[in-house]
């Protein structure tokens, strides 16, 4: 959510927070929910215990979406003959397969020990995306139990204040010894914080952006963030210097990078859930959120409603596919005889769920909440081939084309994609690399934009 912190610019885009090879959404909230069913409604392959108690989940959970892009097979009108290993892909259009981890429900206190609190926490620190599952029609509390009327903004704060508190006291319990080190060794602040946040899945490359972006060791980040009260004469000196060492922060200034360091590492979306509950406060709850975190990633959603619409469709008692804005069933479409007719209970809740999310919302929100959490990390889309005029892979047939491809960060490199995704064992290197254009390509190359990539490769 939004914070009063220093304002960051979005170039050059951070590198991938870990080396892991493929990207890692995490589901977040308190319990009851909806994590698990919205789980269940996004991966095809996930079957999360779905309850109404509290802590249902105890151990995570995990599952796989298709998140939806152009493919690269569209640029050369190739679409009917592209055949992904993972995935699919329909008239140009691509499934992508990305991990998801639903963990267990967070309460507050949960730094502290509380809940499931330390379970939780140390579950999401591969997560590169946290979608922030929220109960929009106020039946539950903080702690998932129900009630009536809560105001479900709070939930958007204190979750993002635990995860903080938690990260926090780690690195504050150490602070001490870890300045002691940094001065003995005369190491740079990159080396020194990368020793203390490398366990919250952070990258050395990466934490070198992050103190890079935040400009920790400027003037402008020691004034804004020094304690002014608590500071001696001499502290208060420091203040007319042009730049100012780690070693020099104060716990005001470390509670300051970790929010930053959170707002990069962890970017967080948004997902309203059960906006189809219509009760005395859902709407109210959707346009305070809204107006409070107006500079966030905010998508409506009802996972009930999808996971429904998916088991009838399945039943073949609708056609609808996930994200469409409305389903055709015999009631619409008597013709239709390769459809069951619902029965009354049936048509009920369809009809509850055409006329209360699809027609409000134009979809159950949930293809374009993958779709967002995706894309706030900025992927490029690229696709790895062994000829560059057929589009054929080392083990593919000639009408299987543009099998493998993966999502990365602009200014990957070349070499670095390789050792991620093509390389498949440790006696094989890269000889070269090969453009659309055939022109080779330096290893050290950074990757810029969506393209198809040839590797050639030779015995260690």
């Amino acid at each position: 959510a939004a914070n009063n912190t220093m304002s960051t610019t979005t170039q050059p885009p951070p590198p991938r927070p870990t080396n892991r090879s493929s990207l890692l959404l995490g589901i977040v909230g308190k319990p009851s929910s909806g994590k698990s069913t919205l789980l269940n409604a996004i991966s095809p392959n996930a079957h999360a215990e779905m309850h109404s108690r509290p802590f249902t989940t105890i151990k995570p959970n995990m599952g796989q979406a298709n998140y939806q892009r152009t493919c690269l097979c569209r640029k050369y009108a190739l679409e009917q003959k592209c055949l992904p290993r993972h995935g699919s892909c329909l008239n140009g259009i691509r499934n992508i397969p990305v991990d998801i981890l639903d963990v267990a429900g967070l309460i507050p206190g949960a730094s502290e020990g509380l809940g499931l609190g330390n379970q939780f926490l140390n579950d999401l620190t591969q997560a590169d995306v946290l979608v922030h599952v929220i109960d929009i029609s106020g039946t539950t509390n903080e702690k998932g139990e129900l009630t009536e009327n809560y105001d479900a903004w709070n939930d958007v704060r204190w979750l993002e204040e635990e995860i903080h508190a938690w990260i926090f006291r780690n690195v504050w319990e150490k602070w001490g010894g870890l300045m002691r080190r940094h001065i003995l060794k005369k190491v740079t602040i990159v080396e020194t914080l990368n020793s203390i946040l490398s366990g919250y899945g952070a990258s050395k490359a990466f934490i070198h952006y992050v103190v890079s972006e935040t400009k920790c060791e400027s003037e402008e980040f020691y004034r804004r963030y020094a304690d002014v009260e608590e500071e001696s004469a001499e502290q208060q000196q420091l203040v007319h210097q042009s730049s100012f060492k780690v070693d020099q922060w104060k716990e005001s200034h470390v509670r300051a990078f970790i929010r930053l360091f959170m707002k990069i590492r962890f970017p967080i979306v948004l997902a309203m859930n059960k906006c189809d509950k219509q009760t005395k406060c859902t709407n109210r709850n959707i346009m305070k959120i809204y107006e409070l975190y107006p500079n966030d990633l905010i998508v409506p959603i009802s996972a009930l409603s999808e996971l429904v619409l998916q088991q009838m469709s399945k039943k073949k008692l609708i056609e609808y596919e996930s994200g469409d804005s409305d389903f055709v069933s015999r009631v619409e479409d008597p013709c239709r005889k390769h459809l069951t007719m619902p029965n009354d209970h049936q048509k009920d809740t369809l009809d509850k769920i055409r006329e209360i999310v699809l027609e409000n919302y134009d979809s159950t929100g949930t293809v374009h909440l993958v779709k967002e959490a995706v894309e706030i990390r900025d992927p490029i889309l690229v696709c790895w081939v062994n000829d560059l005029k057929k589009f054929t892979s080392r083990d593919s047939k000639p009408d299987q084309l543009f099998r493998d491809c993966a999502l990365v960060r602009k200014r990957t490199s070349v070499g670095a994609f390789f050792n991620l995704y093509v390389k498949l064992g440790s006696d094989e290197s890269m000889a070269y690399c090969e453009g659309e254009d055939g022109r080779r390509i330096s290893e050290h190359a950074p990757i810029m934009e969506d393209c198809v990539l040839k590797f050639v490769l030779e015995k260690k």
